[in-house]
């Protein structure tokens, strides 16, 4: 008895002092967890105690891995890695303790991520530690920095059409590399991506979206011509005119309230052909932003929303040479290197082929109407960029564009009038357009504080010449001749300094700071008419009938600062504050733009977003349509008409639960104030020295949601999104003072697209998009107007306005039919060594829809009676599309990638 006593004894000692588990294999796994939860279902799952204390935890919010045959000791190894905790069993428990004696350094990572093919670097690449859910993304230049504990670590890095790439790395020092990633083979992946949204790191940036050049070309085309604009008129909140009739409405702002940058200067008119086609030639550019909320302090001068185009770089490789023809228009574009790895340069060009439908037609419509003559338009663009590598810490960039359209009309007809013979004859010439340059220089101070500084021009620029002349002959003698001629013109130019900064001393927090001054100089429209001259040089009695001669100088300047920052996995945002100055009529006006951005994540699937934001532009558009037409003029605020003020505020949520799919909703309020118009009845001047008493001040607002579900997959991607929209205008000179419909006011519009990756070689593309009738005006009532009347009168003519609201209606009263339209694309594309084809067949408005985009009062002959009548006029009906293009590796021996 004593001895089994003892016996007991010892083995319940042996027990009491064992390590229980510590030879026991388990299977077990977890997903997207956190490591303080990871090691609570670990107790559950083994019956083995772990005690810890919270506070020493590394933030590790969602670990994901699977065991297989592993013991304890293993499964705490493998989730403890890179912490500078130890374990220790005490009895039957595990205690989890920091390393005495052991200080937790951290280090930088900083350096490029570039395409292995053309060197370009790409901008917003993720980089990425699974490990300690610690991540960033590259700047605007293709930079990173992300600072991490000492230890080991593998970091991923990753970008939209690139294969993934994991980097394994003992960080003991702060480290400096720069990275290559391989284009991906899959041709149908994501189209257009919101900023990604990683376990651990929030998107402080709602309502953004980015676009590639690939994404542009991957969408069925108007005439075989990828267009940027296009694809944003597909997007949630955006609005455009019938075919994109008048340009870019953003969440109910008009087409001036859009800031539109190219390399980083300012673009005035961003369309050809009244909004049908955007002056971005899609071989030219490299990634785009479009934010459409409440966007970052770093951007100012608009109110409504921001597009950022950056265009390539060049090959610093190999030269490469691309070229394309379509039924719209033809393009070419070569790039390549000028000293290997430090030095490459992009040339591209296009030119559209509109001329040579217009002209015959022309001819053959006016040989109908006994006259002779014909139409000629056409449109242009060129981009040339260069950049050189002075050394590891500072980069130079050049960038230059130019682009306009042309327009002429010729006619002429002759008549009998009696015993004469009268022969009329016109002719008219248009021209507008943009140019622009930019030289930036980076600067690395350091591995956490990057700089750019850059100059930039840009001019927006529009003449009209119109002549007119009536001869009169009896016989050979010549009787009379009475001669007009108007000439239109208006300029703007801009030159621009900024400084800009990016601080990012952990990887939750970016700081940006910076500076920037701009002169603006306008030179308001003008049309000026006389009777004595046909060359460009106007006598001394020219009249001025819209605005004032002299040119108008005004600078603005702006200081701002964002801090975007993270605090752990589940909370983050933006908090910026932008201050601008206007100095115009010898005073100085300030204006402070708080903006602000919060995130709240409270599941790994699960994000919520809100932000408000006031943003103030110092620049207006003065226009008579209300869309945007070459013709409209900007001018400055001044002392008298202040900047247009607006405050928004949205919120909105994601869910990312299933794989592949995305679903996001946001709703917004948008309250401006400060809108001009001009004012009923005043198209020609009352007041010919000030633009100013001319136009009326008031005020606007829009609300509305907005839902998209975007599907990404290996083969097949699109997206469906959906608008509920309203958007109200309010001016008391207008109108009568009581508010109304804007022009771009479309209560629903609904938008689907899909991509088909059929094979390496098929790729076939779908749109249809919809949207409810936009609101217009029917015109009541017309009359006839005899330009030679202006040479017999001293004073300019005063036109005929019925301001009677209750028997003419009011303003936008009226809505335009539904607006429907189906495209369809298919593309083959083939290689051979050196040469890649591709050759694309599809259709624009397939079902040959009918979308009006106004209406016209036009009398018509019924039944031998003169009636008057209501046309609608629509732009574009089914159009086919045919483009072949070829890209060719110049270097012999030389193969492109695949």
């Amino acid at each position: 008895m004593r001895y089994l006593l003892f016996v007991i004894l010892l083995s319940g000692s042996l027990h009491l002092f064992s390590q229980p588990g510590s030879d026991i294999r388990y299977d077990w796994a977890i997903d997207s967890i956190s490591l303080e939860q990871a090691l609570y279902d670990l107790t559950d799952h083994t019956g083995v105690s772990i005690s810890f204390i919270n506070s020493i935890l590394p933030d590790i919010p969602y670990l994901t891995h699977t065991f297989q045959q592993k013991t304890i000791e293993e499964i705490l190894e493998v989730l403890l890695t890179g912490a500078n905790l130890r374990i220790e069993w005490v009895g039957r428990q595990i205690l989890i303790l920091r390393n005495p004696n052991t200080s937790l350094n951290k280090f930088s990572i900083s350096g490029y991520v570039r395409d292995s093919h053309t060197g370009e670097l790409l901008i917003g690449a993720n980089v990425y530690s699974l490990r300690f859910a610690k991540g960033t993304t590259t700047n605007s230049y293709g930079y990173f920095s992300l600072t991490l504990t000492e230890g080991p670590v593998d970091l991923s890095f990753s970008y939209l059409g690139y294969k993934t790439r994991t980097l394994p790395l003992d960080l003991r020092s702060n480290q400096v590399f720069n990275i290559s990633l391989n284009p991906s083979l899959t041709l149908g992946e994501v189209l257009v991506i919101a900023p990604s949204i990683r376990p651990g790191a929030l998107n402080s940036s709602p309502g953004k979206q980015n676009f590639r050049s690939e994404d542009i070309e991957s969408l069925p085309s108007l005439g075989g011509e990828p267009d940027l604009l296009r694809i944003s008129y597909l997007l949630p909140g955006v609005q455009t005119g019938s075919d994109g009739f008048g340009g870019l409405s953003v969440r109910g702002g008009g087409v001036d309230q859009n800031l539109v940058l190219l390399d980083g200067a300012p673009v005035y008119n961003a369309t050809h052909f009244v909004g049908i086609f955007s002056i971005f030639n899609s071989s030219a550019i490299r990634t785009s932003q479009l934010f459409k909320g409440v966007f970052p302090a770093r951007y100012g001068g608009r109110v409504s929303s921001v597009l950022d185009v950056r265009t390539k770089e060049g090959n610093n490789k190999d030269w490469i040479a691309e070229g394309d023809i379509g039924l719209a228009s033809g393009k070419i574009s070569v790039e390549g290197s000028l000293a290997q790895g430090k030095s490459s340069i992009f040339v591209g060009a296009r030119r559209s082929f509109l001329d040579l439908y217009s002209r015959p037609y022309t001819r053959r419509y006016f040989e109908d109407m006994d006259a002779e003559g014909e139409v000629a338009y056409y449109f242009f663009d060129i981009n040339a960029k260069v950049n050189y590598k002075l050394g590891h810490k500072d980069h130079l960039y050049g960038s230059f564009y130019t682009g306009g359209d042309k327009y002429s009309s010729d006619q002429e007809r002759a008549s009998e009038e009696g015993d004469s013979t009268v022969l009329n004859r016109g002719e008219q010439a248009v021209e507008w357009g943009n140019a622009t340059g930019a030289l930036r220089w980076n600067h690395l101070f350091n591995d956490k504080l990057f700089s750019n500084t850059t100059l930039t021009y840009s001019r927006f620029f529009y003449g009209s010449r119109d002549q007119y002349t009536r001869e009169t002959t009896f016989g050979d003698q010549p009787m009379s001749r009475d001669l007009l001629y108007f000439r239109y013109h208006s300029n703007n130019r801009d030159l621009g300094i900024s400084t800009d900064f990016d601080y990012r001393p952990d990887p939750d927090q970016t700081i940006r700071f910076g500076a920037s001054a701009v002169l603006h100089h306008f030179q308001p429209g003008r049309i000026s008419y006389d009777e004595n001259t046909q060359t460009d040089s106007l006598s001394e009695e020219s009249i001025d009938i819209l605005l004032d001669r002299t040119a108008q100088q005004v600078g603005e300047y702006d200081l701002y600062f964002e801090d975007e920052f993270q605090v752990k996995s589940e909370f983050g945002g933006n908090l910026g504050l932008r201050a601008t100055a206007l100095h115009v009529d010898g005073r100085l006006l300030f204006y402070l733009q708080p903006r602000f951005q919060l995130l709240l994540r409270p599941r790994a699937h699960l994000l919520f977003s809100i932000g408000v934001g006031r943003s103030v532009q110092t620049l207006h558009l003065l226009s008579n349509s209300g869309i945007g037409m070459p013709r409209d003029l900007w001018v400055s605020s001044t002392s008298r008409i202040r900047p247009v003020d607006c405050w928004q505020v949205s919120g909105g949520a994601s869910w990312t639960k299933w794989k592949g799919l995305e679903l996001s909703f946001e709703a917004f309020y948008k309250y401006m104030k400060n809108l001009i118009a001009f004012q009923e009845g005043l198209i020609t001047a009352i007041d010919a020295t000030n633009w100013q008493n001319k136009v009326a001040v008031g005020a606007g607002w829009a609300y509305g949601a907005e839902w998209m579900l975007k599907a990404r997959g290996k083969n097949i991607s699109g997206w469906l999104a959906y608008t509920l929209a309203f958007s109200k205008r309010q001016f008391e000179e207008i109108n009568l003072g009581e508010s109304f419909p804007f022009s771009f006011d479309r209560r629903h519009s609904l938008h689907l697209t899909g991509t088909w990756a059929i094979s390496p070689r098929w790729q076939a593309s779908i749109v249809w998009t919809y949207g409810s009738g936009a609101a217009t005006t029917l015109p009541r009532s017309s009359y006839q107007f005899n330009q030679f009347n202006l040479l017999y009168s001293d004073v300019p003519p005063q036109f005929p306005f019925i301001l009677d609201l209750a028997n003419y209606g009011r303003k936008n009263d009226l809505r335009l039919p539904d607006y429907h339209r189906l495209d369809l694309d298919l593309k083959y594309i083939w290689k051979k060594s050196r040469a890649e084809h591709q050759l694309s067949l599809g259709v624009y408005n397939a079902y040959n829809r009918f979308n009006p985009i106004y209406y016209i009062l036009a009398e018509r002959t019924e039944d031998g009676k003169n009636v008057k009548k209501y046309l609608e006029v629509a732009l574009l009906p089914a159009v086919p599309t045919l483009k072949y293009r070829l890209t060719w590796a110049m270097q012999r021996g030389r193969q492109l990638p695949n």
